[in-house]
């Protein structure tokens, strides 16, 4: 009896299915085909009605969107079979992950209800979860479903939730549930152990069809929105292995500000370099990055500019650092969103990542999120990722409207082209060239490594493969070194019989107060009171005492006081608090914090022992060999051509009057070029100054051989101006440096014109001036010097008078000096006056030992001249001398040595075209033309302590100071 009443209850009650848990516990199975399912959910109680369409994809997973739409709202919800409790909210431009546990953790905009929430979240396609083998369905009673009548199955779950389902008449009752009409949902989410209220709920079906469309392009979450989480299976971002590439990529900025730009790139990541020509609007802009010194070069048609980095140049970041992975923007916390088609490439399929940041500084910019999304595609081949290509990257920068929504403010959209690694570095480096930002004359200096190896293997090994050696070489060089590489302006090799020459070039360091930027700010007082003062006497003492320190110093800060100032420094994130009422301050910004590494880089005169001193200790390796440094000889070249202008305006308003012993015109003359050209030219008198005037077109050219300070009187005439000569260009400057025993009083004039009275002056053969005094002297040694701080002293430039023998030099000498320079060596010898004349020099430059300056009063043309050759020492053979050149030697005025007349012709047909003839030149005198003392006068006070070259303290003695002594 008791089994026949089981019997009929399983017939007659709906079937209980106590053992599940929640809807999601349910597998979703779907076939091998995408789906289309279209639904409408009603709630019974409140007659709110959803329309949802849901687009499942199955390869390679299955991953689905539900598309929600209420008479108020819209959103879509993404899930993927591997994350089969967790769904991804997105609606409009936020992305927010719903979680599963015991229920949902958030619900639907506009939705309050449980159920209702469950069944939004898992969409149409729950026909394929109950679906299952262990849910016992029912029959049920048929009943008309919209006008038709409908076949029905039943099933309870927890004794709380109870389904039916509709199919029509015609459909095998085993596919009515996945080919259902109509669904009825009833009671509670069965997985919320948490009473709540019943609810009543009716999904109605009208379309679910297999299709072989694409639909995981439509199934895909959109890219720029940025979620906390992706649901495509965890693939990690690709690998950059390449660490020299170059490519170019197009950027896009729609925003506040828009613009187009094509930007090609040469990456140098092992040294920290980067060279960025920028195009935009037909404009080009050419710019090297030196990320060591935080410094860009500007490269223009006639010279460079040199600035400062900022926050906002390309590859540093807020915090104060750069790094390649910055610049590409591969610095983040990606994820994989999955196979997207790249929008400007239409039907190119790639794979994307993607970061989210939230209340993050661009700039000078605060966004509430930054959405980055990079776009790779598939390469084997690919030389800078591991299987990838980057293609394209854009970042969707949004703010906070009032109502809390996400707004995008500003796009850029990078699409990358040719992104490869560099074919050739020796092709690379000529990328990264900043001589011509250092045209000085003394702005580089030259060294010749001198290398040896143990067998003829290593050494052919080198021969064979000259770039890598280079690059080895290169390497070990700036290993240690406080050397930024871009100072490097060139490596040559030399392969000898005996071993291997490398010449390389070096240029000077930048200065932090010409090349970075000081502001002045007015900064709170309290403020300051917080910091630490240091008391200095100027801003580079200043710059000098806090780049001492090695701290990560952000800015440094200079308030002058008088005599002396404060000195702070701002370090980490701390912002400087400016006061329209507070202490007026310069302040200097170092977005790198590396004013220790400024600081610490060498200086041109530090490299030369800085290498020397590695060379003791330091070896090339190269493919297994050794090779050794076995000296480092400084060949650096003193006789350049000048490339400053001769001519220094002298007069505004005025022009020469006519005097037959001292002016000439100049017939010929047609433009201020033409004029120039005649007084460097001019033979019959030495042409110290000239006169131009332009009538309107019509021009008078007057040239002559008085010196500034001999022009006493002139005419006065708007449309003229006097030119005499720049002689400070015939000097050669020796920094920090004064005589021990000066021979004449000082006097206080400018620069410019204690050179020209010097270059007047028979009794004057070298000069020293110190922070505007001016004192005249014999001829520079550098035992018969001492260092200085505020001094430097200038010798006359006498190299270009000598041509050089080669490698052949003279064996007997008379006169040894050590520590000199090639042009310092040549003025020696061409002053030399005592019972012994100066032929010729030997010059050897400084190596291991200091460099020596041989005089002799023999060449090597003689026949009877004992001779050697030498490896590193030159000789130097007074040329035979021209009539003007002589000028000087029966108590004439001397000529100008500087620029060639045709090179100085070219300089001002470049000034004439670009209009800033007058702007170029240097003034010697400021604010008009100032009277000097008369050369009388000073050299009559000079001569009480010249009576004789042997009372002035410049005795010819061989030089026997300490090397440490000389700071040349």
């Amino acid at each position: 009896m008791l089994l026949i009443l089981i019997v009929i209850l399983t017939v007659t009650q709906p079937f209980v299915f106590t053992n599940a848990g929640s809807l999601l516990d349910l597998p979703l199975k779907i076939s091998n085909r995408n789906l289309i399912i279209h639904a409408t959910l009603t709630d019974k109680s409140s007659g709110d009605t959803f329309f949802l369409e849901e687009y499942i994809s199955v390869n390679p997973n299955v991953q689905g969107k539900i598309e929600i739409e209420s008479k108020t709202d819209s959103s879509e919800v993404h899930y993927s079979s591997g994350r089969n409790n967790q769904r991804l909210i997105v609606k409009e431009t936020s992305c927010e992950l719903f979680t599963y546990k015991l229920g949902w953790d958030k619900q639907l905009p506009g939705v309050t209800k449980p159920l209702l929430n469950l069944i939004l979240l898992l969409g149409p396609s729950i026909i394929y979860r109950i679906d299952d083998s262990s849910i016992g369905w029912s029959p049920a009673d048929d009943d008309e479903v919209r006008g038709t009548q409908m076949h029905s199955s039943t099933v309870t779950m927890n004794a709380r939730f109870k389904m039916t389902i509709y199919y029509k008449k015609n459909i095998d009752p085993y596919e009515g549930i996945t080919r259902a009409s109509r669904i009825v949902f009833e009671g509670r989410d069965p997985g919320v152990p948490i009473s709540s209220e019943k609810e009543n709920l009716i999904m109605d079906i009208y379309i679910n069809e297999e299709t072989d469309d694409e639909l995981d392009k439509i199934a895909q979450i959109p890219p720029g929105i940025g979620c906390p989480v992706y649901l495509s299976p965890g693939t990690p971002l690709p690998i950059l292995h390449a660490h020299q590439i170059q490519l170019v990529a197009v950027e896009n900025i729609v925003g506040p500000t828009s613009s187009s730009t094509r930007n090609e790139f040469y990456i140098d990541d092992d040294k920290s370099i980067m060279r960025l020509i920028t195009t935009a609007q037909g404009v080009e802009v050419d710019a090297i990055y030196d990320y060591n010194l935080g410094l860009i070069h500007v490269r223009e048609d006639y010279g460079c500019l040199i600035s400062p980095l900022t926050t906002s140049s390309p590859g540093v970041s807020e915090k104060g650092y750069y790094s390649l992975f910055n610049l590409l923007w591969l610095d983040k916390n990606y994820l994989y969103l999955g196979q997207v088609d790249y929008e400007h490439r239409p039907g190119f399929r790639v794979k994307a990542w993607e970061a989210t940041e939230y209340d993050i500084t661009i700039g000078s910019t605060k966004y509430a999120k930054v959405v980055t999304t990079l776009y790779f595609s598939d390469s084997r081949d690919s030389d800078t990722f591991y299987n990838y290509v980057l293609v394209g990257a854009i970042r969707s920068s949004y703010k906070k409207s009032s109502a809390s929504d996400y707004v995008l403010v500003e796009t850029i959209t990078r699409d990358f082209y040719d992104f490869k690694k560099a074919v050739s570095e020796a092709e690379f480096e000529t990328r990264f060239q900043v001589g011509d930002c250092f045209p000085e004359s003394d702005a580089k200096i030259e060294l010749n490594f001198q290398l040896s190896c143990p067998d003829r293997q290593c050494y052919d090994l080198a021969k064979e493969r000259p770039d890598d050696f280079r690059r080895n070489f290169k390497y070990t060089i700036l290993n240690d070194a406080k050397i930024s590489p871009l100072r490097i302006s060139n490596v040559d090799l030399k392969f000898g019989s005996n071993g291997i020459d490398v010449f390389m070039t070096f240029l000077k360091k930048p200065t932090i107060t010409q090349h970075f930027r000081e502001l002045s700010k007015q900064i709170n007082e309290a403020f300051l009171r917080k910091l630490s003062p240091a008391s200095v006497k100027d801003e580079e003492l200043c710059l000098e005492v806090r780049g001492s320190i090695g701290a990560p110093t952000k800015s440094v800060i200079y308030c002058n006081k008088g005599t002396y100032g404060n000195c702070y420094s701002i370090e980490g994130e701390q912002e400087i608090l400016e006061d329209p009422k507070g202490v007026t301050c310069n302040v200097w910004d170092f977005p790198l914090r590396n004013l220790f590494r400024i600081q610490h880089e060498l200086t041109l005169e530090q490299i030369h022992d800085n290498m020397l001193h590695k060379a003791e200790y330091n070896t090339v390796y190269f493919y297994g060999h050794n090779f050794k440094i076995n000296n480092v000889i400084d060949v650096t070249q003193s006789a350049r051509e000048e490339t400053q202008f001769p001519f220094a305006l002298s007069r505004h308003s005025s022009k020469f009057k006519s005097d037959p012993s001292t002016v000439k015109t100049v017939v010929e003359s047609k433009d201020f070029a033409s004029c120039y050209h005649a007084c460097v030219n001019e033979d019959e008198n030495l042409c110290e100054s000239f006169s131009f005037c332009d009538y309107s077109g019509k021009v008078e050219c007057l040239v002559s051989s008085l010196s500034y300070d001999k022009i006493d009187d002139a005419i006065v005439d708007d449309q003229c101006k006097i030119y005499s000569k720049n002689h400070l260009l015939d000097y050669h400057q020796i920094k920090n440096k004064r005589f021990k025993s000066p021979t004449s009083i000082s006097i206080t004039v400018p620069l410019f014109d204690c050179a020209a009275l010097c270059y007047g002056s028979d009794q004057c053969y070298s000069f020293q001036f110190c922070e505007g005094f001016c004192t005249f002297a014999g001829y520079y040694t550098d035992s018969a010097s001492e260092y200085s701080e505020e001094c430097d002293i200038f010798s006359p430039k006498a190299a270009h008078k000598y041509q050089t023998n080669g490698d052949t030099t003279v064996v007997e000498t008379f006169h040894t000096e050590l520590n000199l320079n090639l042009e310092q060596c040549a003025s020696l010898c061409n002053g030399w006056e005592s019972d012994e004349s100066c032929k010729s020099f030997n010059f050897c430059p400084k190596g291991r030992a200091l460099s020596s300056c041989y005089l002799s009063k023999y060449t090597v043309r003689d026949g009877k001249t004992v001779k050697k050759d030498s490896n590193d020492c030159h000789n130097y053979e007074l040329i035979e001398t021209t009539e003007k050149d002589n000028k000087h030697k029966s108590g004439e005025r001397r000529s100008t040595n500087g620029t060639s007349s045709g090179a100085a012709f070219g300089i001002i047909m470049l000034f004439l075209v670009t209009g800033l003839v007058v702007g170029l030149v240097v003034p010697i005198f400021y604010k008009g033309f100032q009277t000097l003392p008369s050369l009388q006068s000073i050299v009559s006070v000079g001569r009480s302590k010249m009576t004789s070259k042997d009372e002035t303290g410049f005795g010819w003695s061989k030089q026997v100071d300490d090397e440490d002594q000389s700071r040349v």
